[in-house]
């Protein structure tokens, strides 16, 4: 049972109560039950909603040791979709080291009481919500924050998306360079690069913990499970390849291959100013390779992109579709040119404003710019 019946659960059993009592009361004919029965509808809520709790963190965590088996350390494979899998790949692709991305596992793991339920709220007050369990003015903007982003507040992308956009607020950025000093990492002149490569397992967990929790005070042997929580994470994804298609079901595939996602799509800052990203970028080198078959709309010179191909892969499930490839260091096609799926159509590079080798990737559906995760596989 998801956390958004229980109230309709509950009421639903005391209605039930409340016949039985009246039933026992009527009849006259068994008064020990109407007397065991007929107690206080908050003692009778507090009863069911304990039980179901129990029950629903026993379920999550049966089915969290089934999901996570396939990807035990040493198998060097980690398949199917968890939640587990999905966590550890976007802040991988993100740029966080595998460390740190552990420990932020580690913090989920606590967080959510084993479950990784991103619909799960806290037990006892119903305060926290999802996977970081977000409160009170955090939990206002999150809510909406997901929606007004495309997001079901059941996706893990979203929160995920969500919790990278408030760790890199100037707050919250001053908060983790407190934190590593209290733990005496290192911290250079650039406090969220230092961050993103923490190599401390503990170290990450603690930080994370101390800046983007902010648990009233934090025992030593509850940040010890967050910790041992984390390790166990990174022994089991460190050495993983994941066997997941390169292909959505949008049928785009990945612009090029390797390199990891630096920038995402959306709400960002840049150099310091607050910028709104058209695409996402990825930092690599090689060939820029089509999405998918189509038409070269555009290859040409643009002040911001530097270098940039359009392709129009025409209409693609009821959907016209196009991509843009952009600060390439050299391109191999011309407008007009027809192309397959998975063609090198420029070299990777660093023309226009940008400030690294990489390849900014857009995603159009129907003219209008949108989040390419939503349709391909990074």
């Amino acid at each position: 049972m998801s956390w958004t019946s229980v109230t309709d659960f509950v009421s639903k059993k005391f209605n039930e109560y409340k016949e039985e009592v009246l039933d026992a009361k009527d009849l006259q004919d068994n008064q020990k039950k109407f007397n065991e029965l007929y107690i206080s509808k908050e003692k009778q809520i507090a009863m069911i909603a304990e039980a179901q709790w129990k029950e629903d963190v026993d379920k999550k965590k049966a089915a969290s040791a089934t999901n996570t088996a396939s990807g035990a350390a040493g198998t060097g494979t980690a398949s199917g979709d968890t939640v587990q899998e999905q966590a550890w790949t976007f802040f991988t692709s993100y740029g966080f080291s595998k460390e740190l991305t552990a420990g932020i596992m580690g913090n989920i793991e606590r967080e959510s009481a084993g479950t990784w339920d991103p619909m799960i709220v806290e037990y006892g007050n119903n305060i926290g919500f999802g996977l970081f369990q977000w409160s009170f003015s955090r939990r206002t903007a999150i809510e909406a924050w997901l929606p007004a982003n495309g997001y079901e507040l059941s996706s893990v992308e979203g929160q995920l998306k969500f919790l990278c956009s408030e760790m890199e607020q100037p707050y919250y950025v001053t908060q983790i360079g407190v934190e590593m000093r209290n733990y005496g990492l290192s911290v250079g002149n650039d406090i969220w690069s230092s961050f993103k490569a923490i190599t401390d397992i503990k170290g990450a967990t603690f930080v994370f913990c101390w800046a983007m929790e902010d648990p009233a005070p934090e025992p030593a042997a509850a940040m010890s499970v967050r910790q041992a929580s984390a390790q166990k994470y990174y022994d089991q994804f460190k050495d993983a390849t994941f066997s997941s298609s390169a292909s959505s079901s949008s049928g785009l595939v990945r612009p090029c291959s390797g390199g990891s996602v630096s920038s995402e799509y959306g709400p960002r800052t840049l150099n310091g100013v607050a910028d709104n990203h058209l695409g996402i970028d990825i930092a690599t080198t090689g060939g820029a390779l089509a999405a998918a078959s189509g038409t070269v709309v555009s290859a040409s010179w643009h002040e911001s992109y530097g270098n940039y191909i359009v392709l129009d892969h025409g209409s693609i499930g009821g959907k016209n579709i196009k991509t843009l490839y952009a600060h390439l260091a050299s391109m191999a096609v011309s407008a007009g040119n027809k192309v397959a799926q998975g063609q090198s159509i420029g070299v990777i590079g660093n023309t226009g404003n940008s400030f690294g080798v990489h390849l900014h990737f857009e995603v159009k559906i129907n003219d209008v710019r949108t989040n390419p995760r939503d349709y391909v596989k990074f």
